[in-house]
């Protein structure tokens, strides 16, 4: 598991480790399965992001934009893995 990074750009070198975990387990063994993917993240933009590389990745992805979003969106659906922005 990676670590987290310290410095200016330690959010886009996180997203760039989690955009290759995500790559590398979809490529070996998950590729095109149904898996739901819950990402929370503040800021629009980043989901946006996220989103795009989660699902070209192959998984579903849904994304909340605050922890009581996502707390809702758990409450109504079961999702495989959580990808969260712990700076909410």
């Amino acid at each position: 598991m990676a670590r987290p990074i310290q410095g200016r750009s330690s959010t886009r070198r996180q997203l760039f480790v989690a955009f290759e975990y995500i790559n590398r387990c979809s490529l070996k063994r998950w590729k095109m399965f149904t898996e739901k993917i819950l990402v929370v993240e503040d800021n629009a933009h980043i989901a946006k992001l996220i989103k795009y590389n989660v699902e070209k990745a192959g998984f579903k992805c849904i994304t909340a934009l605050s922890g009581e979003e996502a707390l809702e969106i758990l409450d109504r659906e079961l999702v495989d893995l959580i990808i969260l922005d712990i700076m909410l």
